[in-house]
């Protein structure tokens, strides 16, 4: 319908691209906030039932950063 309309093949192109960008973006964030927030319940979860004398929960930048690269470095290979 596109090219009925007048557009070439690149015009289609980014325009496909920009939506699956912006559902992968929104997918990302939001699948990083829910990961974070489970983890962070079952982290409550272990440390109730076993007792543990410490068990911390924390999101360090240069994890997230590494998890990441490691993802996109997957994809591309």
């Amino acid at each position: 319908m596109f090219k009925a309309f007048g557009y070439g093949n690149w015009d289609i192109g980014a325009h496909f691209l920009k939506l699956v960008l912006v559902i992968v973006f929104l997918s990302a964030v939001i699948g990083t906030g829910v990961g974070v927030w489970l983890w962070s319940e079952v982290t409550k979860i272990y440390t109730a039932f076993y007792k543990f004398p410490l068990l911390r929960y924390a999101v360090i930048k240069s994890d997230r950063l590494t998890a990441g690269w490691s993802a996109a470095d997957h994809q591309i290979r």
